[in-house]
């Protein structure tokens, strides 16, 4: 027999199918099922930790990594009173007090979190700064040629949260930052860019180089 081919992709929902044909006789065939793929979900929230959210606020909740094939089918709150939730994944804090969130897929698997409702603003309580190109952590020390330019982001614990950060350099002409946190190198040599939220405050290092 010769190699199997794949006639029919496996997803969450539904098994896959593969055959292969008799190299000889050219004629004869075999089929076998693939297995579904297995059901994951992500979510922009934290599913091992109590989300805060002010009185009134509203947060959108995003889910990805879902498998081949699979989408969300229903959203549901313990209690709509506390916290609702819209069929595309917007919950809004209505009244003091805690509820949990569910999401259910196609594929049957089923994800949960809960909310809890406060009067007062939720402050940050840590934040993490990313290369926005390419997703990636800031390390402690980051190298860049003369001219070239690097853009922040900020993530705040809790998500909830609504931080303002501030951005500064150690030596604004060996390497900038303005307001929205776009680094530019100037000319060699070493920097210190410090993002702060409040009393917190995050530093690295910048190191330019000649081209």
């Amino acid at each position: 027999m010769g190699d199997w081919k794949v006639i029919r992709s496996a997803t969450a929902v539904k098994e896959g199918l593969k055959e292969r044909q008799c190299t000889v006789c050219g004629d004869a065939k075999e089929t076998k099922k693939i297995k579904k793929l297995k059901p994951t979900i992500k979510l922009n929230v934290p599913v091992d930790q109590v989300l805060p959210l002010k009185l009134n606020q509203s947060f959108q909740v995003k889910v990805s990594g879902l498998a081949a094939g699979d989408r969300v089918v229903s959203w549901t709150s313990s209690n709509k009173k506390i916290v609702s939730v819209t069929d595309k994944g917007k919950i809004t804090g209505n009244k003091v007090g805690e509820a949990v969130i569910k999401i259910k897929l196609r594929s049957g698997l089923t994800a949960r979190f809960t909310v809890k409702v406060q009067k007062g603003a939720v402050r940050i309580s840590s934040f993490k700064i990313f290369n926005k190109v390419t997703d990636k952590k800031i390390q402690k020390t980051v190298r860049m040629k003369v001219g070239e330019k690097l853009t922040l982001s900020a993530a705040a614990v809790p998500v909830t949260s609504k931080p303002q950060f501030t951005y500064s350099s150690s030596n604004e002409k060996i390497a900038s930052v303005n307001s929205k946190g776009v680094i530019t190198a100037r000319k060699k040599g070493k920097a210190v860019i410090t993002v702060e939220c409040g009393k917190k405050a995050a530093k690295f290092k910048i190191e330019v180089v000649k081209r």
